[in-house]
């Protein structure tokens, strides 16, 4: 991409591990931000907390990115929603405007979901890295089912699980996506340089997924249920508890509404 940072070095692969592999041994070989890997398939692809990704050949977008974000990385907390953002902005590029109706709203459900009917359509993952130099850099992954049918996907997947050919009827190869992808990187990284939380969270949560619903959640081994009320400082999930001060919560293994 003439002109861009994102996508001038990239690392087209058949089947590898995960992409995010590939990418932290480059980043240790002094490759920089816009560094791409991407791969027909992911034999052992992950999302956060280490969950598998169903990452078949050529059904896909298994890509990752270099990411060097400016600021204290103690603000890096909000590249994940970012990254949502950036996401659904590669979305909203693929598909016609009149395609994005009620029907197929493009939502983002905390932290790192992508969702169309309720349906998860894709995922993020950022990982943190230093190399031998002391370097910093966010290691982002990105998952994006495009192409599979609902046989395709394994039987236990399938009621939460969906593709954009299975949800629109729209084909869109993985290279082509990829090229979208790079396109909103590029439009969105001012966000990120340096980091400005105010309109992460505002973009975000225009977009996000059962925002101002009881939702019953479950972080650690507790469960909690309140209403979804918004971003904390940091980027949490603000969860209000009936007769209780705001809870913001760091990690979740499951959230599900309630009503």
């Amino acid at each position: 991409m003439p002109g861009s940072n994102f996508g001038r070095r990239i690392f087209q692969l058949d089947s590898v591990t995960s992409t995010q592999d590939i990418l932290k041994s480059e980043f240790h070989r002094g490759a920089k931000e816009g560094t791409v890997a991407i791969a027909s398939e992911q034999l052992s692809g992950r999302g956060r907390m280490a969950r598998s990704w169903y990452s078949p050949a050529g059904k896909g977008l298994w890509a990752s990115v270099i990411l060097q974000p400016e600021g204290p990385e103690e603000n890096w907390t909000w590249v994940p929603l970012w990254a949502g953002i950036v996401v659904e902005k590669t979305l909203r590029s693929l598909l016609e405007p009149g395609e994005i109706t009620s029907d197929f709203e493009i939502q983002l459900k905390w932290p790192n979901d992508i969702l169309m009917q309720d349906r998860k359509l894709g995922g993020i993952i950022a990982e943190n890295v230093c190399n031998t130099e002391e370097e910093q850099a966010i290691i982002l992954g990105v998952g994006l089912n495009l192409l599979q049918r609902e046989e395709d996907f394994p039987p236990h997947l399938r009621a939460r699980s969906a593709s954009l050919l299975a949800l629109t009827g729209k084909s869109f190869s993985p290279d082509y996506a990829l090229e979208r992808l790079l396109n909103a990187l590029e439009e969105m990284h001012p966000l990120i340089c340096p980091i400005d939380s105010l309109l992460i969270g505002k973009l975000w949560l225009s977009s996000a997924w059962a925002l101002n619903r009881k939702l019953r959640v479950l972080s650690g081994k507790t469960s909690y249920e309140g209403v979804f009320t918004g971003l904390g400082a940091n980027g949490e999930m603000a969860l209000q508890q009936e007769g209780e001060e705001p809870l913001y919560l760091t990690t979740t293994e499951g959230i599900q509404p309630v009503d």
